[in-house]
């Protein structure tokens, strides 16, 4: 009779991420609860907020969410009887840590390194950033920590990426694939590994996907959208650019729509987006179709954005963020305003809907192939 493999869990973390510290320090026990392995995955954020615009940690450009999210750290970790110092850098450079995590990923002794890495950062308030810290926490586990420093730090290593999942062109995920012969689920360190809504009865923490060719945020996101295919879309009235008011019902059984929410004007992604929307705007056109963008800048703000972009559909202005929220659009991060496009028929039924915030451009090429598909229906 053949030998079943052990599941594995991949667990993906970023070593300056404040909530995969509670995450990583609970999940191999948990797992091992329930006879599940963990493989370590460490990749870096930088990269992936650079993409988007950003030069530092989200949780710094919003300092209200900032500090919600410390307090809220401290509780969770006060639950979970972790120690808890806030890190007075924030965020530490984690690439050594991460080269040295990667090199150690089939090591036994990788689990207690990646949670002694956390503890210096989290509880300690060491600087991980520095070769003596992260050689002094090799020390500790036995292995020889200034050789395995170096050769972290070596030229050839500098030439390989350890965040392999933070392309902007997206990670080939699957919520189950194999390796090595055995089952493996991939996952995103979060807060709660035990109480995740579609992880009931298994033990990482873990927003399972089954979309493949997504980004890092887009894995990071607040989950999918309230409103689903076959859905009614909600009706919804809003100043357009000049301040006119559009209602979504005027469309109904006249035109097809593709209403697209987007975080923010004149930003890298959506201006990129925007502009594809335009040069292809004479094919949803054709289709039988009106393009609606929402973000919640201000009228004036649409209307320079239209303006510097020759912009030929619809801008509208959800200052309060309520239809975003009436179309369950998720946040990235819980921070930044998703980005979703739903496909919406003459009859007022959403056909398609597609999520990701880094692949601005899919998101004009995922409604076009949807009123093609709606129209050879």
């Amino acid at each position: 009779m053949g030998c079943v493999s052990r599941p594995v869990l991949q667990l993906w973390f970023e070593f300056a991420s404040t909530y995969s510290y509670p995450a990583v320090q609970r999940i191999e026990a948990l797992a091992a609860d329930l006879g599940v392995g963990v493989e370590w995955k460490p990749f870096l954020l930088g990269p992936v907020f650079k993409s988007q615009g950003w030069n530092d940690s989200p949780f710094n450009l919003y300092p209200a969410k900032g500090r919600y999210m410390w307090r809220d750290l401290e509780r969770l970790c006060a639950k979970h009887g972790l120690p808890f110092r806030r890190p007075t850098v924030f965020p530490r450079p984690s690439l050594l840590a991460a080269r040295v995590a990667c090199a150690a990923a089939a090591e036994p002794w990788c689990g207690d390194f990646v949670r002694a890495v956390f503890h210096a950062n989290f509880a300690e308030d060491r600087d991980i950033a520095s070769d003596e810290t992260v050689a002094a926490i090799l020390d500790v586990l036995g292995r020889p920590g200034r050789a395995l420093v170096e050769a972290a730090g070596a030229a050839s290593s500098a030439r390989r990426r350890p965040w392999s999942a933070t392309s902007s062109s997206g990670a080939t995920t699957g919520s189950r694939t194999r390796s090595r012969g055995q089952p493996v689920a991939r996952a995103i360190g979060v807060d709660r590994p035990d109480r995740h809504p579609r992880c009931r009865g298994w033990p990482g923490p873990a927003m399972m996907v089954s979309e493949r060719d997504m980004g890092l945020l887009d894995l990071l996101g607040g989950g999918a959208p309230g409103i689903g295919v076959g859905d009614p879309a909600p009706d919804f009235a809003l100043p357009d650019r000049s301040g006119r008011t559009v209602r979504l019902g005027d469309y109904r059984g006249k035109k097809a729509v593709v209403l697209y929410f987007y975080p923010k004007d004149d930003t890298a992604g959506c201006t990129k987006e925007a502009c594809s929307f335009r040069d292809q705007y004479q094919d949803f056109q054709d289709a039988g179709a009106e393009v609606i963008g929402v973000s919640s800048d201000a009228e004036a703000s649409h209307e320079k954005f239209a303006a510097k972009y020759r912009l030929p559909f619809v801008l509208l202005a959800d200052r309060s963020g309520a239809v975003r929220k009436q179309y369950g659009v998720p946040a990235t991060l819980g921070l930044l305003p998703g980005r979703v496009t739903f496909v919406i028929d003459r009859q007022g039924i959403v056909r398609h809907v597609f999520n990701s915030q880094l692949q601005a451009t899919r998101h004009v090429e995922e409604a076009i192939a949807a009123l093609r598909a709606l129209a050879g229906a």
